[in-house]
């Protein structure tokens, strides 16, 4: 049942105040003792108090919540919030926020988490800061909100609360981790024509093998002053030409019919490694960066490996479900149709595939290209022995 903005009730320490009350009342009723009426009335009057001030506090405070768009799983998470009192003659105090946020995909079964921080005084007209931190161990997308505004002050015998509904979103991006040196010749492996260095003035400031005189439409940047000094005529380094392939990445996430917690594991070891991959690549930089996704959607998309991408694949992964159906082979070939040849093609898996099996159907398709790329393909499976030799996760 959702409460309303604003109401007002009794705490346990209120109640108990009321339970003497109702028996000084009560005894003053039936032995008509004037100085028990006397004491009702004296207790009433801080019980009329609380009520009032409690209702006027919370009365006219408004919030807002900073919070970063996307982290990363294991990151902490601070997030700060913004109280304002718009009343110009009455401070409050004891503010005691209590935010909520819940996973909403992939969906969670578990229920909401709350957390709480305490503004101790807002002065009239003004803002206070406070926050609170929280870890978050599972990649997807969060949902925030509402948050609930609740004060006690000044006796603790009534509480006022109001809802603020402030809805935000965070995501939670899945964890990069550590690619080992076997990384580079597993990737390299068998690559034709996929990352070759020619010793000539390339276009991107890459490693520089030597320097010549400068010539009409260099950089300035490139100018190497010591020579230039010595010389007394302009130098400039001169950079290898890179010549880098462009890749695709298909990220395998097959789930069994009735799942294990190791089955969900080695999911999201999967995901892990496909971002890590991701990251990696779009760091070198100079290539095509193909993405297909097998899970309970599917998906493809390509661009340049750039930073922006590869910080557009982890929200995509953030959110990617596994699922027992098998449709890998539509996949690949989506992926290949979208790519030019002599891209190399990587698969991450969560399970051990038949490739001969693979390789029959596309036979029986007629899809020459697509069994060419697939006999080239990398293959990494998460639950075998070969992943602690490519990939580590701290």
């Amino acid at each position: 049942m959702q409460l309303p903005s604003r109401y007002i009730w009794l705490t346990r320490e209120g109640w108990y105040y009321i339970l003497v009350l109702g028996f000084i009342i009560g005894g003053a009723i039936l032995r008509e003792v004037n100085l028990l009426v006397l004491l009702a009335g004296m207790m009433l009057g801080p019980l009329l108090f609380s009520w009032r001030w409690v209702a006027t506090t919370i009365g006219r405070l408004s919030l807002q919540r900073r919070l970063p768009r996307t982290i990363s799983v294991g990151d902490p998470l601070i997030i700060e919030l913004e109280i304002a009192n718009e009343r110009r003659h009455l401070t409050s105090f004891a503010i005691l926020a209590t935010d909520q946020f819940e996973r909403e995909a992939p969906p969670a079964l578990d229920p909401p988490t709350q957390a709480e921080a305490l503004a101790a005084a807002i002065a009239p007209d003004s803002t206070t800061r406070t926050s609170y931190r929280c870890l978050l161990t599972r990649r997807g997308r969060y949902r925030f909100g509402p948050i609930k505004l609740t004060t006690r002050f000044p006796l603790g015998l009534i509480a006022a609360a109001v809802r603020v509904e402030c809805p935000a979103q965070l995501i939670v991006c899945p964890r990069v981790g550590r690619l080992a040196p076997r990384w580079e010749q597993w990737i390299d492996s068998e690559r034709s024509g996929t990352q070759r260095t020619s010793p000539k003035r390339g276009l991107t400031e890459a490693d520089y093998y030597g320097i010549r005189e400068w010539r009409a439409g260099d950089s300035r940047r490139w100018i190497h002053w010591r020579t230039s000094a010595r010389t007394n005529t302009l130098a400039v380094r001169q950079f290898e030409d890179q010549h880098t392939a462009d890749v695709a990445i298909v990220l395998d996430l097959w789930l069994p019919s009735k799942p294990s917690d190791g089955a969900f594991g080695n999911v999201e070891v999967a995901v892990s490694v496909a971002a890590t991959a991701v990251v990696d690549l779009c760091r070198r930089g100079n290539n095509t960066l193909t993405i297909g996704i097998h899970g309970k959607e599917l998906d493809a998309w390509s661009a340049p490996a750039t930073p922006a991408f590869a910080q557009d694949v982890l929200e995509k992964l953030a959110v990617v479900e596994a699922a027992p159906d098998d449709r890998l082979l539509a996949v690949i070939e989506r992926v290949v149709e979208s790519t030019l040849p002599g891209t190399r093609l990587i698969v991450f898996s969560t399970r051990s595939v038949d490739i001969e099996r693979l390789l029959a159907d596309l036979v029986a398709r007629q899809a020459a290209r697509q069994r060419s790329a697939l006999t080239k393909t990398l293959w990494l499976d998460v639950t075998g022995p070969q992943l602690p030799q490519l990939f580590q996760l701290d």
